[in-house]
């Protein structure tokens, strides 16, 4: 889970600096709130098709005015790798708070056989079925996205 963001930025930093065409990349936001990247688009799920080509600038006939367009694309590369390793970091903070909470609501549950839980609107005491389903719900939460 953790290797996709930063494969995504190598990718980007590297066709950045290559100018190769670069395959099409999809984003996504699954059920969870958890954005993810890839090269096919999920079915069923809305996605968002991303422009990762860079384009070489047409020659110019001064090399002042080249040597400003270079500088204003080295800038703007900047600006874009700032903005990815933004993104990366605060999907990371999400993930860590998500992990946590979950671990939490799993320490809860494992610890307290007398749960309530809102049931459409009202309040009732978890039998030890349901205690144990949300146990085990967690538990593969957990493990499908928190690495420790």
């Amino acid at each position: 889970m953790r290797t996709l963001p930063i494969i995504l930025c190598a990718g980007l930093l590297l066709s950045g600096i290559t100018s190769v065409q670069a395959a099409t990349v999809y984003k996504w936001v699954d059920s969870q709130g958890q954005t993810h990247f890839g090269s096919q688009p999920p079915l069923g799920l809305d996605s968002e098709r991303l422009n990762t080509r860079i384009h070489a600038p047409a020659a110019q006939a001064g090399s002042s005015e080249q040597a400003a367009t270079d500088g204003s694309e080295e800038q703007a590369q900047k600006e874009a790798d700032r903005e990815v390793k933004r993104q990366v970091a605060q999907e990371q903070a999400e993930l860590e708070t998500f992990c946590r909470d979950m671990r939490t609501r799993l320490a809860q549950l494992k610890n307290n056989p007398r749960l309530l839980a809102e049931v459409d609107g009202q309040m009732v005491r978890l039998s030890e079925e349901e205690r144990q389903n949300r146990i085990r719900e967690t538990e593969e939460k957990i493990s499908e996205f928190c690495s420790s």
